[in-house]
């Protein structure tokens, strides 16, 4: 096998691969990157997996055969950094040698790389046989969008995914996509708090059988996002992404298995030459519609820098830090914090935030990192910040998010 492309390219993608190939594993070939010299790619084809993510990135290049190639990651990165060439060779010998014969070891293949500045690089090749198959999936639903507006609403929604041992199936993102108003939604929750971030694009959903929502692991929505925002910070064109759910397809067949398979779903993302499929979490999302506030008795419209300036400063002034801050209001909305010292003594420090009054509504508390985090995510200058009792969740929204925080019953 013998490949031409450009060391940049080729770096730029091994970089994204490294987010998913394993430094070290139990098996050493998931610690590889699959070469594929594939006319009907369309270029050279990187693959890389830890099982969980599926990862693929085609880079345009030159090849006078087709050909695959198996070789360890670590290595090749730092060699590719420091490279002063531009055009990289990559040769890989394959040919079984003319008296090998079954039983005796396998010979030791290899992969070389060179640029055209002479920087050379040898690297023992693994055995392609024993790389992990890809996923062939059948395609139940997709939905295709501007992929900034992916990246950007992941990122509001995954401070609010669950860290902690609980419940597997908040570990993730829950995605829905309804085809009949081309919009989707993207889920976050750490039964805790909750955040919602809106997608819209061009949806359509393939199989009525089939539920299309589906569960994308937090490490997983976070490499995307992260993908998506790596390539758009170099001022790259922005593109159309389509992602898809789908189910796989029979082991042994190959035939897809259909709703009734029962196990679990895959997303798949594309976005010009990158591809990532992404195992589902196999479990039920938490019924969350229910604590979203339908209505409310008060609210303010707060300007997003000082409510997260004043709510840091009255909860760092609480002894040891503050785990709820109380909000009231009268003529204005107050943020003050409780702090006992070690002779129980109370001090109470207060904020005044420069608020837009309607309706009526009880005070609340709430756990200040929570409500600091949906405002960020809110991403806007001004959020819109509801209430209705100590006891109901409270709800901060702007134009495609919403985020819920429960509240904290405290002394008063």
């Amino acid at each position: 096998m013998q490949v031409i492309t450009t060391v940049s390219e080729f770096r730029t993608a091994l970089v994204s691969l490294s987010k998913v190939v394993a430094k070290r594993s139990e098996r050493p070939i998931l610690e590889c990157v699959r070469l594929t010299a594939d006319t009907a790619a369309g270029g050279i084809l990187l693959e890389g997996t830890d099982l969980e993510s599926y990862l693929s990135v085609t880079v345009p290049g030159s090849f006078p055969a087709e050909g695959v190639s198996v070789f360890r990651l670590t290595a090749l990165v730092p060699f590719l950094k420091a490279a002063e060439g531009t055009a990289l060779e990559i040769e890989g010998t394959e040919d079984m040698p003319d008296d090998w014969k079954e039983g005796d070891d396998l010979p030791a293949f290899s992969v070389r790389f060179s640029t055209d500045s002479a920087e050379e690089l040898e690297l023992t090749a693994e055995d392609p046989e024993e790389y992990p198959c890809f996923p062939v999936l059948e395609i139940v639903a997709r939905i295709e969008l501007d992929e900034i507006t992916i990246s950007k609403q992941l990122r509001r929604v995954l401070p609010a995914v669950a860290r902690d041992v609980g419940r597997y199936a908040m570990h993730g993102v829950s995605i829905e996509i309804d085809a009949g108003t081309d919009l989707g939604k993207l889920i976050g929750t750490d039964g805790r708090r909750l955040h919602l971030a809106e997608i819209s694009g061009n949806a359509v959903h393939l199989d009525p059988l089939t539920d299309p929502t589906a569960i994308m692991p937090r490490d997983s929505a976070k490499l995307l996002a992260d993908l998506v925002a790596k390539r758009y910070q170099k001022n790259e064109e922005r593109r159309t992404i389509l992602l898809e759910v789908g189910l796989p397809a029979d082991e042994e067949t190959g035939e897809p298995r259909g709703a009734d398979h029962g196990g679990p779903k895959y997303h798949r993302a594309t976005v010009g030459p990158v591809s990532l499929i992404v195992r589902c979490i196999d479990g039920e999302f938490p019924h969350y519609s229910a604590v979203i506030p339908a209505s409310h008795d008060g609210v303010a419209v707060l300007d997003s820098a000082e409510t997260l300036k004043r709510t840091a400063l009255v909860a760092s002034a609480c002894y040891q830090g503050a785990r709820a801050v109380r909000f009231s209001f009268g003529d204005s909305l107050t943020v003050s914090g409780k702090s006992a010292g070690k002779k129980s003594s109370a001090a109470l420090s207060k904020a005044v935030l420069g608020a837009i009054m309607g309706g009526a509504g009880e005070g609340f508390a709430v756990n200040p990192e929570y409500l600091a985090d949906a405002v960020k995510a809110a991403g806007s200058e001004s959020v819109s910040l509801q209430w209705t009792s100590k006891n109901a969740p409270i709800l901060i929204e702007t134009d495609g998010f919403r985020g819920v925080v429960m509240p904290i019953m405290i002394d008063a």
